[in-house]
């Protein structure tokens, strides 16, 4: 769709299938702009303005994704000039990959982050979960149980530590 004013758009119908033909082979649509001779812009630009071109630019980025990491399967069984490190920052960047981080809670006790608390904050929310949990000492690296604390407080307590 030419812009009021402005030249008409470079845009062809054909770029569809050249999309999924380059993308999909493992490039991104960003160097599909280059391939073509546009800026990144006037690429975004057609996306937004065609929704078949859209359509198959997202096809060819989820086949670019199956390219890489068919690759990474590959390279992890065979083995041979395989760089790990490149492939997982190369998964990282283009497809949102991220570190799987384990954090555990349950509907009793749930997770809380406390990031953004001053150490004197920190070190009142500690105090006040050792005494929710009935623990008023530690001695020696060996804790020592709240007498006032009632025994199915303090097993209870114990299990889940």
């Amino acid at each position: 769709m030419p812009h009021p004013g402005g030249r008409p758009s470079k845009y062809d119908p054909s770029f569809c299938e050249e999309a999924i033909l380059y993308v999909g082979g493992g490039k991104s649509k960003e160097a599909f702009a280059g391939h073509l001779g546009v800026s990144k812009q006037t690429l975004y630009n057609w996306m937004k303005e065609n929704k078949e071109f859209l359509d198959s630019i997202k096809v060819a980025e989820a086949m670019s994704q199956d390219f890489w990491e068919e690759l990474g399967i590959i390279g992890t069984i065979e083995g041979k000039n395989f760089n790990a490190t490149t492939w997982i920052f190369n998964m990282k960047n283009r497809f949102a990959w991220k570190d799987k981080m384990e954090l555990a809670g349950d509907k009793d006790n749930p997770l809380s982050i406390y990031s953004n608390l001053s150490d004197g904050q920190l070190d009142q929310l500690i105090q006040s979960r050792i005494a929710q949990v009935g623990i008023s000492t530690v001695v020696g690296g060996e804790t020592k149980p709240d007498e006032t604390k009632s025994d199915e407080v303090r097993s209870t307590t114990s299990e889940t530590t």
